[in-house]
């Protein structure tokens, strides 16, 4: 099956869903042409991922009441990207019509005016200038190119240990000094050298909050960058395609998808989204 290079209609999503039927998805409101997670952007230096991320666990347990343990680092991180913290996470749907739904509306965040960084300009055509764009990968292909015995599964889990090294990177200020306890660890654990991840893990986290079960979140974690990002290791059209939304197109697709019932109220289930809704709702 041939696939659009534009989506324009609900039909050309689904074509491109069934073409990808273990797919994820993954939907951007403007053309970065780029899969870097928020936090390793150019608009953040690198200490601010450890800041970041301390920050949140000082005040998120007031107001969520609920929290992880403080040892979960990977059920942090997941917590905070939902919640709209740069992280080493990207999130994914296994839904390209939850993936087209964020790409034809605007969620307002702090980072919601940043620029398209200037090396993607470079790469997108000037036609591309109000367009969105939907990214649809095959994560059995990306988890391929570690050589590690312990990411044998086609998928990883939140347990498997080479995600628990990622997500506990970021938690720890002296990276140096977390690498060789690591090494050390390891070697008097398992008796043989740890092989550092180099490319970016995509696995399936435990749903713990409504928000991952509306949107069917799954992630990608990631490494810092070094010419590791997910467009630079999968070349294959069948294993990663991006697909662009014309601006001429997003509302006709806003409205087939809320007939559809793909609308905020039921991807984010808060008293906030159900009032957007409603108001969307009433004839202008």
């Amino acid at each position: 099956m041939k696939l659009p290079s534009e989506i324009n209609s609900i039909n050309d999503a689904l074509k491109i869903g069934a073409s990808f039927s273990h797919g994820w998805f993954r939907g951007h409101d403007q053309a970065y042409n780029n899969l870097n997670p928020k936090v390793f952007r150019n608009d953040y230096p690198p200490h601010y991922e450890f800041y970041f991320i301390q920050k949140f666990k000082i005040h998120a347990p007031i107001i969520a009441g609920s929290v992880p343990d403080s040892r979960d680092f990977l059920s942090w991180l997941v917590l905070a990207q939902h919640f709209g913290l740069p992280t080493r996470l990207l999130d994914w749907t296994e839904s390209i019509l939850i993936a087209l739904w964020f790409s034809v509306n605007s969620i307002p965040t702090p980072t919601s005016t940043m620029k398209v960084p200037e090396r993607s300009k470079k790469n997108t055509a000037r036609k591309e200038k109000d367009c969105a764009e939907l990214w649809a990968m095959d994560p059995a292909s990306l988890n391929k190119h570690h050589k590690n015995e312990y990411l044998h599964d086609d998928i990883a889990l939140s347990e498997n240990l080479l995600v628990q090294y990622l997500a506990e990177q970021p938690m720890v200020r002296e990276e140096s000094m977390y690498q060789e306890k690591v090494k050390n660890d390891w070697k008097e654990s398992y008796g043989q050298d740890f092989e550092f991840p180099k490319y970016p893990i995509a696995f399936m986290p435990q749903k713990t909050f409504q928000r991952q079960a509306s949107q069917l979140s799954v992630f990608t974690i990631h490494p810092k960058p070094d010419g590791n990002s997910i467009e630079h290791i999968l070349h294959n059209r069948t294993d990663l395609s991006r697909f662009t939304i014309p601006e001429k197109s997003k509302e006709k697709l806003r409205k087939d998808l809320s007939d559809l019932g793909i609308t905020k109220r039921m991807l984010f289930y808060d008293l906030e989204s159900i009032s957007y809704d409603i108001i969307k709702e009433v004839p202008r």
